[in-house]
């Protein structure tokens, strides 16, 4: 029955020794010194980096619905030139239509035709998103 005892007073001993080892966060920062300071600094400019792409690249900014509708209802219609005169227009410009008019645009050029829509699409893309 003496086994009991010694590991309540173990387990005493390593609570104990955790409860001086922990410490706060700020404590943590301020042993760091200047080097910490600054990691820290530099995290926040980068979460607030974060929070400003995720706000400019919003759907609605890449693809305005109204964009997306208008080059919806003029290929549903099988009017590819007019899709693209769509698309070159300076007040549509969005990343949507540069993409669908450098694309579609191509696939007209083209001796192929629509059959190479897919890779006209993804080349627009590439070439936009760089």
């Amino acid at each position: 029955m003496t086994l009991i005892p010694a590991l309540l007073q173990a387990d005493a001993a390593a609570t104990t020794e955790a409860a001086e080892e922990s410490r706060s966060l700020i404590e943590f920062i301020a042993s760091g010194g200047e080097i910490g300071y600054v990691i820290i600094f530099l995290s926040m400019i980068a979460v607030g980096l974060v929070v400003a792409q995720f706000i400019r690249l919003r759907r609605n900014h890449l693809a305005p619905p109204e964009h997306v509708d208008a080059l919806n209802r003029l290929l549903s219609a099988g009017d590819a030139a007019g899709a693209v005169r769509y698309a070159e227009e300076p007040s549509n410009d969005s990343f949507l239509t540069r993409i669908v008019g450098q694309g579609l645009s191509r696939c007209l050029r083209s001796q192929f035709g629509l059959l190479e829509l897919r890779s006209a699409f993804e080349e627009a893309g590439q070439h936009e998103v760089g």
